[in-house]
């Protein structure tokens, strides 16, 4: 029984942790996720989205979470005053960002991935199919 209760806790860890804890957890991740995908050229630039670029520093790709971040965190926010008076910010706040958790999966994979030059695209576009790393 209780190692029923820890899969449901890996599955949903809002059942257990949420507002301030929550956050604490969740800005480490997207914190540890942001240096490994810049290292990996890899930019979380969007709510549920990543790209890879040329040379993404460290600040950049925090700078980039961070946008990314604060934007759903407020879009809630606004989603939320709308529908329902009754609830707390730091609920959101904290919801959010440990949402980002499987991020970390993609930054550390983005350390193994390869991709073409554009150039050598834009010369022969069925280049791609060489690097599977990079179609995964």
């Amino acid at each position: 029984m209780k190692k029923n209760n820890n899969w449901n806790l890996l599955w949903n860890p809002f059942i257990r942790v949420a507002g301030w804890q929550a956050f604490g957890v969740g800005i480490i991740i997207v914190l540890i996720s942001a240096v490994l995908a810049s290292y990996g050229n890899l930019a979380f630039d969007g709510a549920i989205d990543a790209h890879f670029g040329d040379n993404i520093t460290i600040a950049q790709s925090l700078l980039v979470t961070g946008i990314s971040l604060l934007s759903v965190v407020l879009s809630m926010y606004v989603i939320g005053l709308i529908i329902s008076k009754n609830f707390r910010f730091v609920d959101i706040l904290g919801t959010m960002t440990l949402a980002r958790a499987p991020f970390l999966i993609l930054a550390v994979l983005s350390l193994f991935a390869t991709s073409p030059d554009v150039e050598q695209v834009l010369q022969n576009p069925m280049i791609v199919l060489d690097y599977p790393s990079f179609l995964v």
